[in-house]
């Protein structure tokens, strides 16, 4: 037995043996019901071998999605160790809920129930079978985030490409549908790709879920690519050589106005343009009487944040003698959202808005100039007075006057204090401060070229503030020190 253990078992036998592995759990817990019912065994000995068979149960799905028992490492075992122990209290409560209602509930309520837990294999295993790669993806199959739960049978195809010279290696990652009925979710997920940087000996599978449902013989292969459904990605846009490339931007640079709105509150010397092609932007001078907005900034800005891969700064481009970003009409301000709109937001979710505020010496990140829209995304607006001046005090104190940041670590301190909800503080600001990038996002800055960098300026005028060397000086700052403090 302990030599069968060691065999290595592909992506088609694991789908077949997670199946199997549940199946025999379901029949198991049945078992134990019929029992308890009849009296055979007491609550408390079925509760304990309830946790016995849970524990067989998803030790078994973890070493089917890894491959084998011994390719398992001890971080697995410890994921497997967190998972038991969100199921153990889950258990109990169930024990609690037989005993309350120990005269009227069934066999067949008992044991439909207890089938519940065996669900739970599918996440185990493409949980484990993600190794390290887990914690860069958006999503693991029947994690919960979709509307079909543990039913989920999607899966991530993954492909890696050769390491570079120092030792770093793109992953490619594509979520697709396997052969069944999807809820929503999952269908609009279908075809998102995710790029991720590791390091070369990071463990990559081929796939990661599809349990639950048909194998598919045929994955993408070493070697794919494909972007990502609606997103504007550093492939496609590094150097805006290509801005008509996408409905909006083909839209803004054709001038082609519908109608057009003044906007007030902040927004320098700007307007809100309906495009006769597709969407709305708000389009501003190029400079403006305050003598700090620089277009160039705002179109720059935007290019530099696809090359980061953060994809929160809405598209913006040249047009009409001043500069259009695209309209995002469901986005709440920063000055009008709760504590409560942003607690959601983590460091690393915010990491490549701030990366780019250093890279491009922003100093206007306020509340005005972020804001949620309705799927709770957060993006960052407003670029022109950028100064992109090289790393030194004035980079910190555009760190200092990151009340982004500032908020987001308010919102995570009220939400665990379970403080009343209230305005984001609009003049807090922190005197000093640290904030460390993400080993995932430091090696994705590093793999991005001179050469990718320059191309990104291309068409961008050089005598307003915009300076691209200070920009690259900053950006190798960042990838070198792994942080920026202030």
């Amino acid at each position: 037995m302990d030599v069968l253990k060691q065999y290595t078992i592909g992506d088609e036998t694991k789908i077949r043996l997670v199946q199997l592995r549940t199946e025999k759990f379901n029949e198991t817990v049945e078992m134990l019901a019929r029992n308890l019912r009849n009296g055979k065994i007491t609550l408390a000995m079925w509760e304990e071998e309830m946790r016995t068979q849970l524990r067989l149960f998803h030790t078994g799905c973890a070493a089917i999605g890894k491959g084998s028992w011994g390719a398992c490492t001890s971080s697995d075992w410890g994921k497997v160790g967190a998972i038991l122990k969100e199921q153990y209290k889950y258990l109990h409560r169930f024990a609690r809920d037989i005993y309350d209602k120990a005269e009227t509930i069934t066999e067949k309520a008992i044991a439909w129930r207890a089938k519940l837990y065996g669900a739970k294999g599918g996440f185990t295993a493409a949980y484990v079978q993600a190794g390290d790669i887990a914690g860069m993806l958006p999503w693991i199959p029947r994690d919960g985030s979709t509307a079909c739960l543990n039913n989920c049978k999607c899966a991530w195809y993954l492909s890696e490409g050769d390491p570079s010279p120092d030792g770093i290696k793109q992953v490619d990652a594509l979520w697709q549908l396997h052969p069944a009925e999807h809820c929503a979710d999952c269908v609009a997920r279908d075809g998102h790709v995710e790029h991720l940087f590791v390091t070369a000996d990071t463990y990559v599978p081929s796939q990661i879920g599809g349990y639950g449902g048909t194998f598919k013989e045929k994955g993408p292969g070493r070697g794919w690519w494909a972007p990502p459904k609606g997103t504007h990605t550093a492939a496609n846009v590094p150097g805006g050589s290509d801005e008509k490339g996408t409905p909006f931007g083909e839209a803004a640079s054709s001038g082609a106005v519908g109608s057009e709105h003044p906007l007030d509150g902040g927004i320098t010397e700007g307007k809100l343009v309906e495009y006769e092609g597709d969407g709305k932007g708000v389009w501003k001078k190029m400079s403006a009487a305050d003598g700090f907005h620089d277009g160039n900034s705002e179109v720059a800005a935007y290019r530099v944040s696809q090359l980061l891969g953060g994809d929160n700064v809405p598209e913006t481009v040249f047009s009409q003698g001043g500069t259009s970003q695209q309209f995002i009409g469901d986005l709440r301000i920063g000055e009008s959202l709760l504590y409560e709109d942003i607690a959601h937001l983590g460091l690393r979710e915010v990491e490549s808005i701030v990366a780019l505020d250093v890279v491009c010496d922003n100093r206007d990140r306020h509340l005005g100039n972020f804001g949620i829209d309705s799927t709770g995304k957060l993006w960052a607006i407003d670029h022109g007075h950028s100064q992109w001046a090289h790393f030194s005090t004035s980079n910190k104190a555009s760190m200092w006057n990151n009340r982004l940041l500032t908020n987001i670590r308010e919102a995570a301190v009220r939400k665990r204090q379970n403080r009343a909800d209230d305005r984001l503080d609009p003049w807090k600001t922190p005197s000093q401060g640290r904030f460390k990038f993400s080993n995932k996002a430091i090696a994705r800055w590093r793999q991005i070229t001179r050469e990718q960098w320059e191309a990104a300026f291309e068409g961008v005028s050089r005598e307003g503030n915009v300076n691209p060397d200070a920009g690259w000086q900053n950006l190798q700052y960042i990838v070198n020190a792994g942080e920026v403090t202030w």
